[in-house]
């Protein structure tokens, strides 16, 4: 059975699933559709993408215009910190962000509504399992700069240089760009992945 525990945004969920271990190993059930649909989720996977990160890698804050993205998020192997943003500008906690650890240990999964910006920080080299509901597009494809000084997220960086992070997710809006942009302004149509 999943357990489910809400958070300080809306849009975003814990999910801890199902595990059972033996002496033959184990098992994680880590989706329903039934039990998602009970929570008030209405998520079919899509696409899955598993996401290679190395040590010290950050990506995001990830979103997609105009056909937005639900996904669900776990670690497979080795530990990554996943913050999700509030990006839907007629909601109560509009802008506010929360930030979990995720394990290959405690199998814990994040989900996240289409109306949440997402970014992971690897820890330790690891493999990310990201399920989405609704097709990518890769022009669609946007962003809020992971270290925004109106977010304030606050990364376990440990490094004076920072982070490893893509030209393209250096380069991607601040949240105030963001805030500014008008919504009829992006884009109708993509590309399919």
């Amino acid at each position: 059975m999943l357990e489910f525990e809400e958070t300080d945004i809306q849009g975003a969920k814990i999910i801890t699933p199902f595990s059972a271990n033996d002496n033959r190993g184990g098992i994680v059930k880590c989706y329903s559709s039934e039990k998602l649909y009970v929570q008030g989720i209405k998520f079919e996977i899509f696409e899955e993408v598993y996401i290679n990160s190395k040590e010290g890698v950050l990506r995001g804050l990830h979103f997609q215009r105009k056909h937005p993205q639900p996904r669900m998020l776990s670690c497979l192997k080795g530990n990554i910190w996943c913050a999700a943003v509030d990006i839907d500008r007629n909601s109560m906690t509009f802008g506010k962000w929360v930030l979990f650890e995720l394990n290959e240990m405690d199998h814990k999964i994040i989900y996240a509504s289409e109306n949440c910006a997402i970014g992971t920080f690897a820890l330790e080299d690891s493999i990310i399992d990201c399920k989405y509901g609704a097709k990518t597009y890769l022009d669609l494809s946007d962003g809020i700069r992971w270290n925004d000084p109106d977010l304030g997220i606050r990364w376990p960086v440990g490094t004076a240089d920072g982070p490893i992070t893509s030209d393209k997710d250096k380069r991607l809006q601040s949240f105030k760009e963001y805030v500014s942009r008008p919504l009829d302004a992006m884009c109708d149509e993509g590309k399919k992945v």
